[in-house]
């Protein structure tokens, strides 16, 4: 009977020990198998998301979620571009544009300073021509003749060929003294409101006159 227990309980234990490497394998086995499932999985979702047509994407998903296999996302072609074939039709040239010339720059001209009273004589002749504006400094001449004129009025002719006489207006008599007769200088300036005057240096005298010439 002890042998016979002795037996029983060594078979027993050999069916535990059993049990225990298979119940090992199974779990190590499946934990395995596990792992490649997931890593497929990923690939599989992957190559799924790689596909460009909607509905065959969608079957994808549902094939890798089924365990499935799944195929490999397909390559793209490339299409190279054609370049395009040289036409035997001529090409006409731009019409050039035409050539302006400019407008040739103007021509400036300093105007001359005006002669003192010559808007009186352009008056005296009706000459229709602007008299230039008289000049306000005063401008020293140097005299060539001197005579009394109607009525008791000087009247002087200059160096340059001018020609001035006293105004009506102006009441003085003037008398030229025998020497300075041939050596007799005169200033004329604008005056404001009576038209010129003019100074009779060596006399210092001032009478108004106007130039005839």
């Amino acid at each position: 009977d002890k042998c016979i227990r002795h037996k029983r309980k060594g078979t027993s234990k050999m069916r535990k020990t059993l049990l225990t490497t298979a119940l090992l394998g199974m779990v190590i086995n499946g934990g395995l198998a596990a792992a490649q499932s997931e890593t497929d999985g990923s690939d599989a979702i992957t190559r799924c998301a790689a596909e460009t047509d909607t509905e065959q994407r969608i079957a994808c998903l549902e094939a890798a979620l089924r365990g499935e296999t799944v195929p490999a996302a397909p390559t793209a072609e490339i299409v190279e571009a054609e370049a395009p074939k040289p036409t035997d039709q001529p090409v006409q040239a731009e019409a050039a544009a035409p050539i302006v010339a400019a407008p040739p720059a103007p021509v400036t001209t300093t105007a001359a300073a005006p002669e003192l009273g010559a808007e009186q004589v352009a008056a005296r002749t009706a000459s229709r021509q602007t008299a230039p504006k008289p000049q306000a400094d005063k401008q020293a001449f140097s005299v060539r003749s001197t005579r009394t004129v109607p009525y008791e009025k000087l009247e002087v002719s200059l160096a340059n060929g001018q020609v001035w006489r006293q105004i009506k207006g102006d009441s003085q008599k003037i008398r030229i003294p025998r020497k300075y007769r041939e050596n007799l200088n005169v200033e004329i300036w604008s005056a404001p409101v009576s038209g010129y005057k003019m100074r009779l240096t060596e006399l210092n005298r001032t009478i108004r006159v106007e130039r005839l010439r």
